[in-house]
């Protein structure tokens, strides 16, 4: 499984992006990703989910996943995070400051 991770916006505007090969990782850790992948139901959300009201400095966050033969990307802005994404997304954060 690859992932590509980015968030954007703020009150900066900075942007924090990382690629992860579940290939090149540990056995723990690629299961650890695979099970916040599937508690996530990432490949059932919406593509695009957006606040009602955009907001200042808010954060943004567009994730691929390619899984064998399927890919998927979704933009989620931070407000509207569904709650079984938010773990992932953590994670995935973590991995943009450990680089």
């Amino acid at each position: 499984m690859h992932i590509r991770f980015e968030r954007s916006g703020g009150f900066a505007g900075m942007r924090l992006s990382t690629e992860l090969n579940t290939d090149s990782l540990s056995p723990d850790e690629s299961r650890k990703i695979q099970a916040l992948v599937d508690s996530s139901d990432f490949f059932n959300l919406p593509v695009t989910i957006s606040p009602s009201r955009k907001g200042a400095d808010q954060f943004s966050y567009v994730i691929t996943i390619e899984k064998g033969k399927v890919t998927r990307t979704i933009q989620v802005g931070e407000t509207v995070l569904p709650p079984g994404l938010r773990p992932l997304i953590s994670y995935l954060m973590d991995k943009t400051k450990n680089r």
